[in-house]
């Protein structure tokens, strides 16, 4: 598929979206490709792996407060959804992709959020595509959320390492991750790892669940590699 998907047409495969479409009519295209994942045999295995891995984890939870086996559900989907390849877009444009293209392929902050979206709408739990405006660089940002205990989490599918409920940008900044929003590189910050929990949201957001628990079963929080490539 060159361009984007007319009324009533699944998106098969990737496009390019006009340079001239706005925010909303972006949004009404991510929006498809979290909707269509819900009936994409890949994207359904993908959703069984990540419970599966949720319910082992979840024997070792270390709270059972509020929604404490949703939030181990939500954790193990954005786990995946790092260890899929940041792979930037053409310059200057945003192309959007299948859920299971992106799955298989990588992508960047819309194709990454999409797919991570519909990957927790098929686990059972409620997710919104974000996007954030950058006026100051040549494209947007996206990003998603999920909802949890009542609240909205965020969830930053683009940069490795991000915790579930970090800001995006405390995310970019706190892992040097600056391509994800178009900045170019920037210095990656001392001590990544351990100020993997230094942001200012822990100890309302993840109250009760030790960062020993974390250290144990997320590593990869500590010991973040580079998705530049």
């Amino acid at each position: 598929m060159n361009g984007p998907p007319g009324p009533g047409q699944r998106i098969t495969g990737p496009f390019i979206v006009p340079r001239d479409a706005g925010v909303e009519q972006r949004l009404v295209w991510l929006d498809q490709i979290v909707r269509e994942a819900a009936s994409d045999p890949k994207m359904k295995a993908a959703a069984q792996r990540v419970l599966a891995e949720a319910h082992r984890t979840a024997v070792h939870t270390p709270t059972y407060r509020g929604q404490w086996f949703e939030r181990i559900v939500a954790l193990e989907a954005l786990r995946l959804a790092h260890s899929v390849p940041y792979v930037a877009g053409p310059p200057g444009d945003d192309e959007f992709a299948p859920a299971s293209w992106t799955l298989e392929h990588g992508g960047d902050c819309d194709r990454l959020g999409s797919m991570l979206a519909g990957l927790v709408c098929l686990c059972g739990l409620l997710s919104r595509v974000d996007w954030l405006t950058q006026p100051q660089q040549s494209l947007d940002h996206v990003a998603v959320e999920i909802a949890l205990d009542k609240r909205w989490y965020w969830a930053e599918p683009s940069v490795r390492g991000a915790v579930l409920g970090e800001t995006p940008y405390e995310a970019v900044a706190r892992q040097g991750a600056w391509h994800v929003v178009g900045q170019g590189p920037g210095p990656r910050p001392d001590g990544v790892g351990a100020r993997a929990f230094a942001w200012s949201g822990w100890e309302e957001l993840w109250k009760g669940w030790p960062v020993a628990w974390f250290q144990r079963h997320y590593p990869y929080l500590f010991h973040p590699q580079s998705r530049t490539k």
